[in-house]
């Protein structure tokens, strides 16, 4: 449920009605658990069906959030520390708002709401300020990052990248993947196509939108 604190849970208004039925746990299992055509019950409050309902109350989630990283930052900058911290922000995953016929889930499959994630870092006189990275990069890069920051050797084991040590993008895929109670997807990424794959059986190419 998005239950940030009353100041932000009715920040935002919402005026269009738009009714989705409830799915009750009794509901064929993966839809009830994936949202796939409605409001699962474990997300559901005294059995409101309007999704603007919702979507405002995630909106003021991300409000918050958004808040208390200020604090965070405002807090570094008065202790001087922020010239000494590496801060990065980012998601292991987005949220279907009914896109796709999929309300409040975040499991499968794997189109764009789940897998664009925000990606900011901020090291304050070691990084350029406001520059953006037009092509693809993927989680599996963050952690390397942190250690050539670090100053600390890389295992041979890990397969990212510094996603600073290079001007342009090493390869034009990202890969993806998601599993739960036994269904696994798979995806493989370009800046126009995506390739996805379930259970390595089942196969759909589609334009990315």
């Amino acid at each position: 449920p998005y239950n940030a604190p009353n100041i932000y849970r009715y920040m935002f208004p919402y005026y269009d009605i738009v009714n989705i039925p409830i799915l009750s746990p009794t509901s064929e299992r993966i839809e009830y658990y994936e949202g796939r055509g409605g409001i699962p019950a474990f997300v559901a409050e005294d059995g409101i069906t309007n999704v603007h309902y919702y979507i405002s109350k995630y909106d003021g989630a991300i409000k918050y959030v958004d808040n208390q990283i200020g604090f965070l930052m405002e807090s570094l900058e008065k202790l001087d520390l922020d010239k000494h911290t590496i801060i990065i922000i980012t998601a292991d995953h987005g949220e279907f708002l009914g896109e796709h016929n999929i309300f409040f889930s975040h499991v499968t499959p794997l189109f764009e709401e789940v897998i664009r994630v925000p990606l900011i870092i901020k090291y304050k006189g070691k990084l350029p300020e406001n520059r953006i990275i037009e092509y693809q990069v993927e989680s599996i890069d963050i952690v390397p990052t942190i250690l050539d920051f670090a100053g600390i050797k890389k295992p041979k084991t890990f397969e990212g990248k510094n996603l600073f040590s290079f001007q342009r993008r090493l390869k034009n895929y990202a890969l993806c993947e998601n599993g739960k109670r036994g269904v696994f997807h798979y995806s493989i990424r370009t800046d126009d196509w995506k390739l996805i794959s379930r259970d390595l059986n089942q196969r759909a190419l589609k334009p990315i939108g």
